[in-house]
């Protein structure tokens, strides 16, 4: 199933040069798509580098093929170049994709990226991003996908734990769990087999509590647990920001209320009201 699913979503990402509004030259498959042993239907994206001649008309186009998103990222030769000598995760990740169409700008690429600051930053930030979708996720009561995120986060601290260590920047999940150990394989481990069925409410809140613990344990900072959040916003969240502040795990949350819309700094026990 997995196969067929991903040959018709290569069929679309084919026939980008025609539907986009772009003077298309390459169109280039990464992440899990690009690799069928990580891709799970019904859950994966298709993730997809168009690089085009002139200045792009947009940046980014969504698509939604068969259930699944289909986000297209717009770039340059020149402009891709540059994310490969600052060693951007994105370079990174095209050491194993998928070119579905090019006129010779994709195989002039570089073969590999640089581990740099600017990898371990841009790490480091979707490490929180992950943590945040993963809670948002799971108050809007999409369990599976809230999972999906943890798991993303697992993957991300590898990854960072990797360029952290000059270590190879991991690309499949083969990779991934091949760097690693610990609390930090088990982790991985458990969110990738999870996220690929249905998922209970109390199955992903004791998953995002255990990536909570295992993340704040990794980079030494004081936890705020899924619980006191639940404690201090008292009914759904809109969004969800996690972050670092002081050496402690900060989550903003933006929630109606009685009172109209609602802004909140949670860190531990303490619920900080940030309304305008």
């Amino acid at each position: 199933m997995s196969s067929k699913l991903l040959d018709r979503l290569y069929a679309f990402a084919r026939e980008l040069p025609r539907l986009l509004e772009e003077d298309v030259r390459s169109v280039v498959v990464f992440g899990s798509a690009a690799r069928s042993e990580d891709f799970v239907p019904g859950l994966s994206d298709l993730d997809v580098l168009v690089l085009v001649e002139g200045l792009p008309r947009r940046r980014y186009y969504y698509f939604d093929v068969e259930g699944h998103e289909v986000n297209v990222a717009v770039y340059t030769f020149d402009e891709l170049l540059a994310l490969y000598s600052v060693g951007d995760p994105l370079a990174h990740m095209l050491r194993r994709s998928l070119v579905i169409y090019d006129s010779g700008l994709a195989e002039a690429l570089p073969a590999e990226a640089e581990v740099t600051g600017h990898t371990l930053r841009a790490l480091r930030r979707s490490i929180f991003a992950a943590l945040g979708l993963a809670v948002e996720k799971y108050f809007a009561g999409f369990y599976r996908e809230a999972v999906s995120h943890a798991y993303h986060l697992a993957r991300h601290v590898i990854r960072y734990d990797c360029a952290l260590h000059g270590k190879q920047f991991p690309v499949s999940d083969a990779e991934v769990k091949a760097a690693a150990s610990g609390d930090l394989e088990a982790l991985f481990l458990l969110s990738f087999e999870t996220r690929k069925r249905e998922v209970t409410r109390t199955e992903a809140a004791s998953l995002i509590e255990r990536a909570i613990d295992v993340l704040c344990r990794y980079l030494g900072l004081k936890p705020t647990t899924l619980r006191q959040l639940e404690a201090a916003v008292w009914g759904d969240a809109m969004t969800v920001v996690a972050c670092e502040e002081t050496g402690s795990l900060v989550f903003k949350v933006e929630r109606y209320s009685e009172s109209g819309l609602k802004i909140l700094k949670v860190r531990g026990e303490e619920a900080e009201d940030l309304t305008y």
